[in-house]
């Protein structure tokens, strides 16, 4: 699991904090002051490895479509490997 820096805590502190079981975002929570900004950036960003290689922001639609798109040529290449026999 990965944590996205904010400006809110620092380097150090994530280790402090993560080393002790402590969320980074839900310290800022708990001891920040809960304006506005802090609450719409405050949001936890948690994120698995997979998010390393993600560059680029794509709406759900968009990789929906890339999905089907990708299943249905690999059906049509699986049924162009497929030789059917004469029966007669």
């Amino acid at each position: 699991m990965a944590l996205v820096l904010t400006e809110f805590v620092g380097q150090a502190e994530i280790r402090e904090l993560t080393s002790k079981g402590i969320l980074p975002v839900s310290h800022d929570l708990d001891t920040k002051p809960n304006t506005d900004e802090l609450l719409d950036q405050a949001h936890p960003f948690l994120m698995g490895k997979v998010s390393a290689v993600v560059n680029e922001l794509k709406s759900a639609k968009a990789i929906v479509d890339e999905m089907v798109e990708g299943a249905v040529q690999r059906i049509n290449a699986g049924n162009a490997m497929l030789v059917s026999k004469s029966r007669f």
